[in-house]
C-alpha cells in the first residue's frame, strides 16, 4: 500500500489533532443567547479540563434540516455572521491552536443535484472560509474527486470520515476517521494495521459509567477522543473525574506518542492468565514499549501475568514504569514474565525501557 499520503507536510498536523470535539454551534457550550454571539475562547477554556481540543467539528445543519426547504448550504450562511461568522469562528479557534471542520452530509441533497454540484458546493465553503478540514458524516469515503478538488483549492485542508474506511484506495488516501465502538475489552483491528490513521475514540449517548468505559477504551487502545456531549439538544456531560481522567490521558497519549504510535502494535498480546487482556505498543528503535492492561475477571487477579517480549539483544538492563496509577499499581519482572496485582475492571499503563548494559 502507498501511506505516503501520511508523511505529507501540509498534512501532518493531523497525525497530532488528538481530542475533537462536536460543536452543536447552538448549544450553550458555545453560543450565547443574549449576545447571539459565539463564545469561542470560553468552549476553548472549559475544553482544557478535559486536556485541551485540538480540533472543533462545527455542526449547524441537523436536527433543523426538513423544517423547510433550506439544505445544508444555506445552513451554513444561515448562522450569525453567515459565512463571515465561520471564519470568525476559526479565527479565533486558529489563535489557540485549534483547527475547525465543517461537516459534509451526503442524504441532504437538493432535488437534481448532481455529483459536480456536490463537488462545487464543497469548493465553495474550502475556498471562502478559513476551515481546516472537511468532516463526512456518515460515510467511510469521500465523493469521487472530492479531495482532488479540495487541494486544487487549497492544500493541506484534510477529510475526516465518520466511519473506519473499508477500501484500499480511501485507507491510502485519507487519512483520519472516527472509531465510535464502544466495548471493553474490544479492540478496533485497524487501529493496529494502520497506527498512522487519526481515529479518535467516541460514543455519542453513554452516560455515567458507560463513559468511564468508553475512556478506558481509548487508554486500552491508545487513541485519541472525540468530546460529545451537545447530542443535538441533548445534553450528556462528563463528570469532573471524567475529565480529569481525559485530561490526563492526553499527557500520557502526547508524552509517549512514538511508542503510541510507532508502526509495530499488537493487540491481544498472549497472557497467562484467564480474563486479562494485553495490547502492546512498540517505539521504532525498540528502546520503550507499553503494554496496555485489563482485568475484565471481576475480581482481583494476582501472580504470573505475561511474557515480555522477546528482543534479540540480551544484554540488557530492563526498567517497568507504571503510568496511569502513578507508582502505586504492583509489578515486577522474573525470567521474562510480567507480575503483578490487577484489581477488577481496572486499565494499567505498564512502560517498559531497554537500555543497553555498560
Amino acid at each position: 500500500m502507498d501511506l505516503s499520503a501520511y508523511d505529507r507536510e501540509e498534512l501532518k498536523w493531523y497525525r497530532k489533532a488528538l481530542y475533537h470535539h462536536l460543536t452543536f454551534v447552538y448549544s450553550k457550550e458555545i453560543f450565547n443567547y443574549e449576545t447571539q454571539q459565539f463564545e469561542v475562547e470560553r468552549l476553548l477554556e472549559e475544553g482544557q479540563a478535559f486536556g485541551g481540543y485540538d480540533i472543533l467539528v462545527l455542526w449547524f445543519v441537523y436536527p433543523r434540516l426538513g423544517v423547510d426547504s433550506r439544505k445544508q448550504w444555506d445552513f451554513c450562511r444561515d448562522i450569525p455572521g453567515g459565512l463571515e461568522g465561520i471564519n470568525e469562528i476559526c479565527r479565533q479557534a486558529h489563535k489557540k491552536g485549534v483547527r475547525v471542520m465543517l461537516p459534509y452530509n451526503p442524504w441532504d441533497k437538493g432535488e437534481g443535484e448532481a455529483l459536480e454540484d456536490t463537488l462545487e458546493k464543497i469548493g465553495e465553503l474550502v475556498e471562502k472560509t478559513e476551515i481546516d478540514g472537511i468532516w463526512f458524516d456518515t460515510m467511510d469515503s469521500v465523493p469521487p474527486g472530492c479531495q482532488e478538488r479540495i487541494e486544487q483549492i487549497r492544500p493541506g485542508v484534510i477529510c475526516c470520515l465518520e466511519v473506519t474506511p473499508k477500501v484500499k484506495e480511501t485507507v491510502e488516501k485519507i487519512t483520519g476517521s472516527w472509531n465510535q465502538r464502544f466495548r471493553m475489552p474490544e479492540g478496533h483491528i485497524f487501529r493496529y494495521l494502520f497506527p498512522e490513521h487519526a481515529a479518535p475514540i467516541t460514543s455519542r449517548w453513554r452516560v455515567g459509567e458507560k463513559k468511564d468505559l468508553l475512556i478506558k477504551r481509548a487508554i486500552f487502545n491508545g487513541t485519541g477522543f472525540a468530546v460529545w456531549q451537545d447530542i443535538f439538544g441533548a445534553w450528556l456531560p462528563f463528570s469532573s473525574r471524567q475529565k480529569a481522567d481525559l485530561k490526563k490521558w492526553k499527557r500520557l497519549l502526547l508524552e509517549n506518542y512514538d511508542v503510541y504510535f510507532g508502526k509495530d502494535c499488537m493487540p491481544l498480546y498472549p497472557v497467562l492468565q484467564k480474563e486479562i487482556y494485553v495490547n502492546v505498543f512498540f517505539k521504532d528503535n525498540e528502546e520503550e514499549e507499553i503494554y496496555s492492561i485489563y482485568n475484565a475477571s471481576g475480581q482481583e487477579v494476582s501472580g504470573p501475568l505475561f511474557y515480555l517480549d522477546e528482543k534479540e539483544e540480551k544484554n540488557q538492563k530492563i526498567v517497568l514504569e507504571e503510568l496511569w496509577h502513578e507508582g502505586k499499581a504492583e509489578f515486577s519482572m522474573k525470567n521474562e514474565i510480567i507480575s503483578g496485582k490487577l484489581e477488577p475492571e481496572m486499565i494499567y499503563i505498564l512502560k517498559v525501557y531497554r537500555r543497553k548494559n555498560g
